[in-house]
């Protein structure tokens, strides 16, 4: 596990249903594993989903970009 420093980035992901859009996160942790509705074994990114208040895990390989907040 990597945690992360808790400053607020917006990325531009792609969710497991392939809808792309910009999300606004605050990042927790950094972890390698697997996790539902995403095949094999991989980065992710737990993060507090701003918009939704609720924490959310989001996989590496479906962000595109970073920008700061």
């Amino acid at each position: 596990m990597i945690t992360v420093m808790n400053r607020a980035v917006r990325i531009d992901y792609t969710n497991y249903r392939g809808e792309r859009r910009w999300r606004t996160i605050l990042p927790l942790e950094l972890v390698f594993g697997t996790f539902p509705h995403h095949e094999g074994a991989q980065w992710f990114l737990h993060a507090v989903d701003e918009e939704r208040g609720l924490k959310r895990t989001f996989a590496m390989k479906d962000v595109h970009a970073w920008e700061p907040t």
